[in-house]
């Protein structure tokens, strides 16, 4: 099989073409929602492929979000996993192996869309910020913590947190106006802030007491969270002067129900659902 390359990332966009459909969502102004395409358009394209961000900016979202893992070399890939074996079948720990290795790597999704995208090439942030430098909403660049830290503290790649974030930063400078820099990791998210060069946004784990107080503390731009952990009675949630993001929501009822409770940003795994 052939090696992936960038020209192996086209995509149909005409009317009716897979992950567009009928919809146009450039007439959504009504919605009371921001729609923020998953990684994507995954529900049509592999994850955090630049066939799918492709296919997302022509939706007309009002965001995008991809995850971003460090390479051994210093390059921010853009991958969820610490490792290609979920989205490739090959096994390969991105913290310990260099880009141009990575790229010999199909991530097509087999067990999901079979040879269907194949070949599917790993994309670095600079690359895929290249293909969205004419997206006119919001990237939310999540910095992944598998990359510098475990959950025991250990250092698993050769880079420290700084790094990985001066590394992000250089790497989006041509979508800087568009940029956000979100993560599960608040000491990331401080950082970042500190250097009053980009919004950020954290992902909590929990919609507790605790992360509360982290919250009010961090002020960030953006509060993110699983919308299944969020209050089930309806409550709104926490206010201050962050906006709400919920992830992963495919049904507008839903979007619309936690709109009352304050959401703004509504991440969904297939986001034209949303329109």
């Amino acid at each position: 099989m052939a090696k992936p390359t960038d020209a192996d990332t086209d995509v149909n966009l005409e009317p009716g073409a897979p992950g567009l459909g009928d919809r146009d969502l450039t007439t959504r102004a009504s919605l009371p929602y921001k729609i923020v395409g998953h990684r994507g358009n995954p529900e049509h394209f592999p994850e955090n492929s630049l066939a799918g961000f492709k296919s997302a900016a022509a939706l007309g979202l009002d965001a995008i979000e991809l995850d971003v893992q460090l390479s051994a070399d210093g390059v921010c890939v853009v991958i969820h996993d610490i490792d290609t074996l979920r989205t490739s079948n090959q096994a390969m720990n991105v913290a310990l192996t260099r880009f141009s290795d990575l790229r010999a790597v199909s991530v097509h999704e087999p067990e999901r869309f079979g040879e269907q995208h194949y070949p599917s090439a790993i994309a670095s942030l600079k690359q895929v910020c290249e293909v969205l430098r004419d997206f006119q909403g919001l990237i939310f660049i999540e910095l992944k913590e598998e990359c510098y830290v475990t959950a025991e503290g250990v250092a698993t790649g050769t880079y420290s947190r700084k790094d990985f974030l001066f590394a992000a930063l250089a790497e989006s400078e041509i979508v800087a106006a568009q940029r956000v820099i979100i993560s599960f990791d608040e000491k990331m998210i401080a950082l970042a802030k500190a250097t009053d060069k980009v919004p950020v946004g954290w992902v909590m784990h929990r919609y507790d007491a605790r992360h509360k107080v982290i919250a009010e503390q961090l002020q960030p731009n953006f509060l993110c969270v699983n919308e299944r952990k969020i209050p089930a009675d309806g409550s709104p949630l926490w206010p201050g002067d962050w906006q709400w993001f919920l992830y992963d929501i495919v049904e507008s009822k839903r979007a619309l129900a936690t709109t009352k409770q304050g959401a703004v940003f509504i991440e969904s795994w297939d986001p034209s659902n949303l329109a």
